[in-house]
């Protein structure tokens, strides 16, 4: 029919049409790196069993095995190809597991907010909670502080216009939230980043790590044992004297200061710097 209808040619014996054969790899398999993958060391003649058992044709030279893979296994192309082989036939449950954290790689990779921890567990010791605001601000929060703001080349829209300067307007957009929704007596901190404006381009933006904390509402609720007390000023220099002269045994002055957006502000002073 072929011949008839199709215009085909009869032929004797077997064709095989086979236009790019496939040629047999020949992979280095390496002992030190069959340890290093599997992190355990297997014998030789288990490896040999292995490689046999997949058709694998080897060699074995000092620590190595020159590995001649047969050409219908085309997915082993690397020697990582050939240690995934003999895990899979050895059996991943055979591979007893290791809890150890290690890396091929070493070097010193410090957490930079490792030094930070202890001022958020002493805050959260007094009572007060983290919180994360944003870090984008409109034009009116951001003039509330002493610095030039970073505008933003591209804002979302005008509340978000300016990164801020100051941690202080987004804790008291926190503080509105829970007293608009019956949550009166709460203390609040965030430690977190504001970008100050110095110059032009990237390098004219400072980078700094503030730390800022609000109170309100009543210390300690009426109860059998006590009357009900208000938090005040002299409970927030408590706060801060517990941080700084308990676990960093730095002294603290409270001292009044002028600042923008704040009829009474006391500023914080360190070894006669001001640093709040």
């Amino acid at each position: 029919m072929l011949k008839e209808f199709a215009g085909g040619e009869l032929i004797s014996g077997m064709v095989d049409q086979y236009p790019n054969p496939i040629k047999t790899a020949s992979i280095l398999m390496r002992r030190s790196e069959l340890d290093i993958v599997l992190g355990v060391k297997i014998d030789n003649i288990e490896v040999d069993r292995i490689l046999s058992g997949l058709g694998i044709v080897f060699s074995n030279q000092v620590d190595n095995w020159e590995c001649i893979v047969p050409t219908y296994r085309p997915d082993i192309t690397r020697e990582i190809d050939i240690i995934e082989e003999i895990a899979r036939i050895h059996g991943y449950d055979s591979i007893p597991s290791d809890d150890a954290i290690y890396g091929t790689f070493r070097y010193q990779h410090p957490d930079p907010e490792h030094n930070l921890n202890p001022i958020r567990d002493t805050l959260s010791g007094f009572g007060f909670h983290q919180v994360y605001a944003n870090s984008l601000q409109n034009e009116h929060d951001a003039g509330l502080s002493e610095y030039t703001a970073v505008k933003m080349v591209n804002p979302l829209n005008q509340e978000m216009g300016f990164l801020r300067t100051a941690l202080l307007p987004g804790l008291m957009k926190a503080a509105d939230y829970n007293i608009k929704r019956g949550t009166h007596d709460f203390r609040l901190f965030e430690l977190s980043h504001v970008h100050i404006y110095q110059g032009e381009g990237l390098d004219g933006i400072d980078e700094q790590k503030h730390l800022a904390g609000i109170i309100c509402g009543q210390e300690q609720v009426e109860s059998v044992h006590a009357s009900a007390s208000d938090e005040d000023l002299y409970n927030m220099k408590g706060y801060l004297s517990g941080l700084f002269e308990n676990k960093y045994s730095m002294r603290i002055d409270l001292n009044r200061k002028k600042h923008p957006g704040f009829d009474y502000a006391q500023g914080i002073m360190i070894n006669r710097q001001t640093v709040g």
